[in-house]
């Protein structure tokens, strides 16, 4: 990134997925957007893990060989669909956004950053005859 930042290329910090119970840690986060600005990315965005279709059993199968232990808060977690329950994300949204206004980046989470970017809806014209 630093590298891409020095020859003038603008750079973002993607960090997606935050993984529950691995990359959550605020010690974790903190770090890894200061290692980021630092590097010169100019923004920080992140969201937690979501798992849709045959994403969500080939992840909950590697979470079962990888870390066991984390197996059925992982099912806990995600048992209402394919994101995580609502105050696990708020919590999350908390802890990132300190990390990203310590680290000197405007907090700005995904659901931020789409409705930001997203463009305008063209104006629904009237059918007159």
């Amino acid at each position: 990134m630093a590298e891409l930042t020095a020859a003038g290329v603008p750079a973002r910090l993607f960090a997606m997925p935050v993984l529950p119970f691995l990359t959550d840690r605020e010690a974790a986060l903190r770090a890894l957007f200061a290692a980021a600005r630092a590097a010169g990315a100019r923004e920080a965005i992140w969201n937690v893990l979501f798992l849709r279709g045959e994403t969500r059993a080939f992840f909950l199968d590697f979470i079962a060989v990888e870390f066991p232990r984390l197996l059925p808060r992982y099912r806990a977690l995600y048992a209402g669909g394919a994101t995580a329950e609502n105050a696990y994300r708020e919590r999350v949204e908390v802890i990132a956004e300190r990390a990203a206004l310590a680290a000197g980046f405007p907090g700005r989470s995904r659901a931020d950053r789409i409705t930001a970017e997203r463009p305008a809806r063209p104006r629904q014209l009237l059918l007159e005859w």
